[in-house]
């Protein structure tokens, strides 16, 4: 690592992606291929504490030899790189690819190594500065309008928070003073990220996050040895903590079981202070009280709502402060011109509609909570996992599309328009947008359910409620899409009438009719208004059918621990043995079980197919502990072989 050699090929490197070459993201990665190199053959050069060779040195201090080098040598300069990221001399994709994890891993290395190979390379407030310097300059990006950039403050910032979770994880008091105010300020900047900036930067700061979870306590695909996964490590369990290090993690920092149970701590919080932003309160016990008064005095104030009302104490009403994740601002639609000058072919109204819609969610509700869900299953007792027990149940409860609709009704910035054209348009966009939220959050909140595990929920005891609370969740989902296609399908372009030639008048007078006909008949002011119409359109409706499912299959991917046993429970199999062995004269005490209902329910049947077709081509989001967001499971060769049958 200290080698003239070492320091001539990183500083070609750096001066290929600093200087946006086209190929900075290989010169870039040649810093994760130095971590997983073992140089044999050089290790008895390497300096160590009281002997001159290395024949004393384990496996571990072996693996760790490079590492070391880097972090003692040219962990600064990787640091600076970051610099030209807010200028524009660092692609912000190469830095959060390749250069932020060589440095997050350099900094666990220092982290960790406090005795032995690497305890006299570098000085005890080492690690504090490069953190110091990090965030500098992640909050400098942070301010930047480009999204690419902020992207990169975000996983810079999650990656320093990891490191310092860790940090402070150490048995000692002077580690636990120096790291909590870090902490604190690194949590307040990463809320930022997840609260004021756009909808891809939060994505972007939520896959970070789950990235940085351990993935041995949990494996989304195929942990455990049973009918619906396999194992690729057959003598591993899927409770083991300690995890198995393959060819291509050589050389990267050991996290121990204290600093992978403090990450887990500090991405739960994080994933419930923000979940209790868009959730009410209706009831909650003593425990429950105390804890979010408490996150309140550590983290300050937008913590969930208690609800006020009459339905306060039923535990049924709706769960959501849609104000707080759908923007209300006034439709500014550009003119649809070509550069040529000649208005562009129209969208339909309903696609119209529906990107209007789409545009106005600013938190992506779907993804925080599939990702508060692959965090809460590393700790299946806690406090985010009740969370989100309690959530999925009131909106199990809550099955009346019209409740999640009457905030639009009330909304202050809606019903003070006076044009009753417009504010017929804002409700109606206010409204599509709440129900594709709805549709989404029931989508992942459906795989969050657990048949094969009695304890998944505290208020669930038997198959039947289990099956109760999927029937639901998906009754709502299809209630939402069939209320959308309703709105997308009720509004028709109408031309406003066009008004009879004024005389000619002199050129001097400004702002005539004449001049306003005229630059109509240019296409300057021309444009087409929204109105409400009662004949509707077969085809249309078909096509706006096909839109909204388009926009829903954005949504993450179902788990396999779901969609296999659901298979198993409600497909083609279960069918067919439910004919077997029923009679005629049970029937209809069959078809009053849920059970038995979701066996027979055809759209429900299609929509496990459609999920696992999904999971299986790549074309929805994989969501897991311990990866970023990606569209391949973590074992394909189990899934494939365990929904190809299936299917």
């Amino acid at each position: 690592g200290g080698t003239p050699l070492c320091r001539s090929i990183l500083r070609s490197a750096v001066d290929k992606f600093c200087g946006m070459a086209p190929n900075a993201l290989g010169h870039a990665q040649l810093l994760i291929d130095f971590l997983e190199f073992t140089p044999r053959s050089s290790i008895q050069f390497f300096p160590t504490r009281g002997n001159a060779g290395g024949e004393e040195l384990d496996e571990k201090q072996k693996e760790e030899v490079i590492p070391v080098a880097f972090a003692a040598f040219h962990l600064q300069p990787l640091i600076e790189c970051f610099a030209n990221v807010p200028g524009g001399g660092l692609n912000p994709a190469v830095a959060s690819n390749a250069i932020i994890p060589v440095v997050e891993n350099l900094l666990l290395l220092q982290a960790t190594s406090r005795s032995g190979l690497a305890g006299y390379l570098w000085k005890k407030r080492d690690l504090e500065d490069h953190i110091d310097h990090a965030f500098l300059l992640a909050k400098k990006a942070l301010f930047c309008s480009d999204v690419e950039k902020r992207k990169f403050a975000a996983t810079l910032l999650v990656a320093l928070l990891r490191v310092a979770s860790v940090a402070s994880s150490l048995h000692d008091i002077r580690a636990t003073s120096t790291w909590c105010p870090v902490i604190d300020e690194l949590r307040g900047c990463l809320r930022r990220c997840i609260t004021q900036h756009q909808p891809s930067v939060r994505i972007e700061a939520y896959s970070s996050l789950v990235s940085v979870l351990p993935s041995s306590a949990i494996a989304v695909f195929g942990s455990t040895q049973s009918q619906d996964s396999v194992s690729p490590h057959p003598n591993v369990s899927g409770v083991t903590t300690t995890p198995l290090r393959s060819p291509n993690e050589r050389g990267r920092a050991h996290v121990s079981q204290a600093g992978q149970k403090a990450i887990i701590n500090i991405v739960s919080d994080v994933f419930l202070s923000q979940l209790e932003r868009y959730v009410t309160t209706p009831q909650e016990d003593s425990r429950d009280r105390e804890a979010r008064r408490q996150r309140a005095i550590n983290i300050g104030s937008q913590l969930s709502q208690m609800e006020t009302g009459e339905n306060r104490d039923d535990g049924i009403s709706m769960p959501f402060r849609f104000e707080a994740c759908i923007s209300t601002r006034p439709i500014n639609r550009m003119d649809n011109k070509s550069k040529g000058g000649k208005p562009k072919k129209s969208s339909p109204v309903g696609q119209t509609l529906l990107e209007e819609a789409t545009g106005r969610i600013n938190e992506p509700l779907s993804h925080l909570f599939a990702s508060s869900s692959a965090a809460s299953s590393l700790d299946p007792q806690g406090e985010l996992r009740r969370c989100m027990d309690r959530i999925r149940n009131r909106m199990a409860h809550c099955n009346d599309i019209d409740s999640y609709l009457k905030w639009v009704e009330s909304c202050k910035q809606i019903v003070g328009i006076n044009d009753d054209a417009k504010r017929t348009e804002e409700m109606a966009v206010t409204k599509l947008a709440t129900l594709v939220v709805v549709a989404n959050v029931a989508d992942v909140l459906i795989g969050t359910t657990n048949f094969n595990d009695e304890n998944d929920n505290p208020q669930v005891t038997n198959y039947e409620s289990t099956d109760q609370i999927v029937e639901r969740l998906f009754n709502l989902r299809s209630d939402a899409i069939t209320r959308a296609v309703e709105i997308m399908s009720s509004f028709v372009n109408v031309k406003p009438k066009r008004e009879a030639k004024a005389p000619k008048k002199s050129k001097d007078v400004v702002g005539t009719n004449h001049d306003s006909e005229s630059k109509a008949k240019n296409g300057e002011v021309y444009q087409t208004k929204l109105a409400k119409t009662s004949d509707v359109n077969p085809a249309t409706v078909a096509r706006n059918q096909k839109l909204i499912e388009d926009v829903l299959s954005l949504c993450p991917a179902l788990p396999l621990e779901f969609i296999a046993p659901a298979f198993r429970k409600f497909g083609a199999l279960a069918s067919a043995s439910k004919k077997t062995n029923r009679n005629d004269s049970d029937d209809e005490d069959n078809l009053q079980s849920n059970f038995s209902r979701l066996i027979y329910n055809m759209p429900f049947r299609r929509f496990i197919i459609t999920k696992s077709l999904l999971l299986v081509s790549g074309a929805s989001t994989v969501i897991r502990a311990g990866s970023r967001f990606c569209s391949i499971p973590s074992n394909p060769i189990a899934a494939y072989m365990s929904l190809g049958p299936l299917l």
